[in-house]
């Protein structure tokens, strides 16, 4: 009868195992090199055979977004300071901030509104696959599937990969989405210097709440500068070897730096 009882409560808890795993089990998320394949800018550009830009049309409205900027081209104030207010201890941990969770938990016994524990890779994830911050998806199934996702994602994408993501999907104030049009919209600045700062500094001065979401947080942006357009950039074009003239994606580079081919 003992033994009978016993492999019935170890058929319960494998049985009680499988469902936890099924129920929290994260989606399949993308590798660093099809989400950069993968990203589009919001606008397409007509050049002529010399290289020089003749006109633009916006192809993309749900949101404004310039080409992928890479982590070595945004200025490194910026990483240190989303870090610092984001996720302080993202150089060390797997994704998931065990000592912020913790803080979280305390916080919420002792009927304060504490920080929320999300890292920088727990967002990405999100990012990456939307069923993980749907609209109001804010239980403990959702954190759990979101954390899961967090420790794949460190399985495979590197810490700088994993920053220089955050950095061009994350949602500034308005349609800006990334750093490199948030930059360009907000102050008329490239990621490379004072425009970075910028919304580097805005970001961390930005009021936080506990479980709030990045595109919220963002959305309480300042605006410090004028909207730039493609004739108040100061780029000056080089002349290339291109074939006749024609639409194309622009690269941020394009837009912000000397053309090339």
């Amino acid at each position: 009868m003992k033994q009978r009882a016993a492999l019935v409560g170890l058929l319960v808890l494998i049985l009680a195992a499988v469902g936890f795993d099924w129920a929290t089990f994260p989606p399949p998320l993308p590798g660093y090199a099809q989400v950069r394949a993968a990203w589009k800018p919001s606008e397409a550009w007509l050049y002529d055979r010399h290289g020089v830009l003749i006109d633009s049309a916006r192809v993309n409205f749900a949101a404004r977004r310039l080409a992928w900027v890479p982590l070595d081209q945004i200025a490194p104030v910026v990483p240190t300071t989303v870090v610092a207010a984001e996720d302080v201890r993202f150089r060390s941990h797997g994704g998931i901030d065990w000592l912020a969770i913790l803080g979280s938990i305390r916080s919420r016994t002792k009927g304060e509104r504490g920080r929320g524990a999300s890292t920088l890779s727990m967002q990405v994830a999100a990012f990456l696959s939307p069923t993980l911050a749907m609209p109001g998806a804010r239980g403990w199934r959702d954190k759990l599937r979101q954390m899961r996702a967090a420790r794949s994602l460190e399985m495979t994408w590197s810490k700088d990969q994993i920053l220089e993501a955050y950095l061009n999907l994350a949602p500034f104030r308005g349609e800006a989405q990334g750093i490199g049009a948030a930059a360009l919209s907000l102050f008329g600045k490239t990621p490379r210097g004072d425009g970075a700062r910028r919304c580097a500094a805005a970001d961390r001065a930005a009021p936080r709440s506990a479980g709030a979401r990045p595109s919220h947080r963002h959305a309480g942006l300042p605006i410090g500068g004028a909207r730039a357009t493609v004739r108040g950039s100061r780029a000056r074009p080089r002349r290339c070897s291109g074939r006749c003239g024609r639409w194309r994606s622009i690269r941020a580079s394009r837009r912000i730096s000397p053309i090339a081919c």
